[in-house]
């Protein structure tokens, strides 16, 4: 994920502050038990609590640059001996083990480009769950995405104060919606200022594939794994069209 290498420095900055789906996790992790797969772990802002609340959690991720700086946020936390963390891609990968609970937070499941490499995935996520195992991806709503303004205008998201550096960070976004292909284009910007006032510039591109509910069913049926639930937010309500979230849990067929 080469856009994500290029971002991992500025990943923190941005949703270090999002911990809204922390506590929910960490109730996931509690009735699975353990041991848990995170795939699409970046910088470990899910997978350090859970391992700081004493789960035993392996994170997966194609980005080597996220990777690396989740090692330096495990080591920082003590816990570089309890955070597994590998490099690979949730298409195809194999750990050669069987696992209570696979998450799939905040939008990762987006980076899978079509509904071959979704297939794949499940599959994949399939062989690696105990029976009875629960998978559950985080997804926006697509109501949410096909109802917001995507006009390709530049936006500024955000200043940030980069604290390792003392340098300001301008986050710009642009994004366009393709109804017909259910592809969200994003553009990210990032302007790095130093204290002379000479400024870096990040472009990074990136197609985000949305899905809708019917279709992740189908999805998990050809995987061989059972929809049990969409909750439209981190407290588990029911998702409806007014949902911002479309959180999918599925498990695994028991034998």
């Amino acid at each position: 994920m080469p856009a994500y290498d290029e971002l991992a420095q500025y990943y923190d900055l941005v949703h270090d502050e999002f911990t809204a789906d922390i506590a929910f996790y960490l109730a996931l992790a509690r009735e699975a038990g353990g041991p848990i797969l995170e795939l699409g772990c970046g910088t470990g802002r899910t997978l350090i609590p859970l391992v700081e609340a004493g789960f035993e959690v392996i994170g997966l991720d194609s980005s080597e640059a996220m990777l690396a700086r989740a090692r330096e946020r495990a080591a920082a936390a003590s816990l570089e001996d309890r955070a597994t963390l590998m490099r690979g891609d949730m298409v195809g990968f194999d750990l050669g083990r069987r696992l209570s609970l696979v998450i799939v937070p905040f939008d990762t499941w987006m980076h899978l480009p079509d509904q071959e490499a979704q297939a794949a995935a499940l599959h994949c996520i399939g062989r690696h769950l105990v029976p009875g195992g629960r998978l559950v991806i985080d997804l926006p709503a697509p109501g949410a995405i096909v109802d917001g303004e995507h006009d390709g205008a530049l936006t500024l998201e955000g200043i940030h104060a980069d604290p390792e550096t003392g340098e300001r960070v301008l986050r710009f976004a642009s994004t366009r919606v393709d109804l017909e292909s259910q592809v969200l284009y994003v553009t990210w910007i990032y302007d790095r200022v130093d204290s002379s006032g000479a400024v870096r510039r990040v472009v990074t591109p990136m197609e985000l594939r949305y899905l809708y509910p019917h279709q992740a069913e189908l999805l998990l049926e050809g995987a061989g794994l059972g929809l049990q639930a969409i909750w439209g937010d981190y407290v588990r309500s029911p998702y409806s069209s007014e949902s911002e979230r479309m959180i999918i849990v599925a498990g695994s067929v028991v034998s």
